[in-house]
């Protein structure tokens, strides 16, 4: 690594080599101010989009009110009050001896495509405002 840069996480990295990005299209800043060091914003939206995204499993289609839910072996594992167009909806899923159970609980329409991976299980539901409870088994 080099030593003339500082630890730490950054705002902007290189694409091709290793440490913060440099900016040099306007005269008037250094090259170090854009890659803002330990920028929490930046950071905190990155690591919190990739988590939703990953480990939960979310994938959001914002245009068709779509969320597409792909389960793991987790035994717990959801999110509560995610904002999906006007539409505040809450999901977690529960497996207990190899029975999955979904709960869902949501102020309007929105449509579900649920994924679980090892079990080839895959269904498109349109789910109603309220709450309401789907076991995967019985798709």
């Amino acid at each position: 690594p080099d030593k003339k840069i500082p630890d730490g996480l950054w705002e902007v990295y290189k694409p091709n080599s290793e440490g913060p990005s440099l900016y040099f299209a306007n005269p008037k800043r250094t090259a170090y101010e854009l890659p803002r060091q330990d920028f929490l914003p930046v950071i905190g939206v990155a690591v919190i989009t990739l988590f939703i995204e990953n480990v939960i499993g979310f994938s959001v289609d914002m245009f068709l009110k779509t969320v597409t839910w792909t389960l793991e072996s987790y035994d717990q594992v959801g999110i509560e009050n995610y904002y999906l167009k006007k539409n505040y909806i809450s999901m977690e899923c529960t497996r207990e001896n190899e029975r999955w159970e979904i709960r869902l609980n949501s102020d309007k329409l929105y449509y579900l495509k649920v994924r679980i991976l090892g079990e080839r299980i895959e269904k498109e539901l349109s789910i109603p405002a309220g709450r309401c409870s789907l076991l995967p088994e019985k798709f």
